[in-house]
């Protein structure tokens, strides 16, 4: 079983305590988006996206269709304006109209016939429509202006708003897209509840806490680490040490030490701690080994962090 970084586990802990679902929201350059699981992460929406994957994976998580929607056919885009032309000669320039019927008289036309703003006469007998009693909307109906045509239903043409390309709507790609479930027996028996107090109660009040804590790179990407400790003191106010904490089954393999290593170089503190519980496999240590990764094992997380309390304050 390939390992999940914890903070990925807490904040599904944090997402359980509001809903069991991780719904997307609509966004205006991505369409559809995973922003409450981006935040919680501080990743990207294509970060978000491979995450949530990866705990469905492992089973933490269960997707579920939430909607189809449709994506341009040219760039893959998903937000659109919707044109409406004339299903005889396919111009934009089509009227809308509302039919109306004035409830005295029974005379029916366009709403226009009858005036705007806040007088309304009926164009048959002359009275005034006083309120929205006054008449009943019986339907709807087009006008092209430029053939003349009427009619009830349009063409519902889509202009991609990021590549400008017109399309037909059955031209273009439908797309599932779901929400996940989290799998609650699963990260209430398999993700340990991680007592933020207690470790602060082991750092003592010469340390503060921050979790989870995004720095960004020297790339412009922003990076998520468990937490970032800093000095509460004089004597070492300008410490700051940033840990990043992976838990495995019995173990926590390479794969943690290879993503670490990628964002600790990008951050460029000298000051950054691995911690793994249990322990790290016999080969991602060889790997921390040559890479000069520094990180701290223990049984438990309580272990680990008065190990790390021991080497930062030294």
């Amino acid at each position: 079983m390939s390992v999940i970084i914890e903070k990925e586990k807490l904040v599904l802990r944090e997402l359980l305590k509001e809903s069991k679902f991780i719904t997307p929201v609509l966004d205006e350059k991505y369409g559809l988006r995973f922003l409450s699981f981006e935040k919680a992460l501080g990743a990207s929406p294509e970060e978000a996206k491979e995450i949530l994957e990866k705990l469905t994976e492992e089973g933490f998580l269960r997707k579920r269709l939430f909607a189809v929607i449709r994506k341009c056919i040219y760039c893959d885009a998903q937000t659109f304006i919707i044109i409406e032309r004339c299903p005889e000669c396919r111009s934009r320039r089509i009227k809308f109209n509302t039919i109306i019927q004035h409830t005295e008289c029974g005379y029916s036309g366009a709403k226009e016939e009858f005036g705007s703003g806040d007088r309304m006469v009926c164009p048959f007998c002359g009275k005034t429509l006083a309120n929205a009693e006054s008449y009943k909307v019986l339907g709807y109906w087009y006008k092209c202006l430029d053939c003349d045509a009427t009619f009830s239903e349009p063409i519902h043409t889509l202009v991609c708003v990021n590549c400008r390309n017109e399309m037909e709507l059955e031209e273009s790609d439908v797309r599932p897209v779901y929400e996940y479930e989290i799998v609650e027996k699963k990260v209430e028996s398999e993700i340990p509840t991680i007592e933020m107090g207690r470790i602060e109660e082991i750092l003592g009040n010469e340390w503060r806490i921050e979790y989870p804590s995004s720095i960004v790179g020297k790339s412009g990407i922003s990076h998520v680490f468990t937490a970032i400790i800093r000095g509460n003191t004089d004597r070492n106010k300008d410490k700051e040490i940033i840990i990043d904490l992976n838990m495995g089954v019995s173990e926590v393999g390479e794969d943690a030490i290879t993503r670490f290593y990628a964002k600790s170089v990008d951050i460029g503190s000298n000051s950054v701690y691995l911690v793994a519980i249990p322990k790290l496999s016999d080969r991602a240590k060889k790997i921390a080994e040559t890479l000069n990764i520094r990180y701290v094992e223990g049984s438990t997380v309580e272990e680990a962090f008065m190990t790390l309390k021991r080497i930062i304050e030294e």
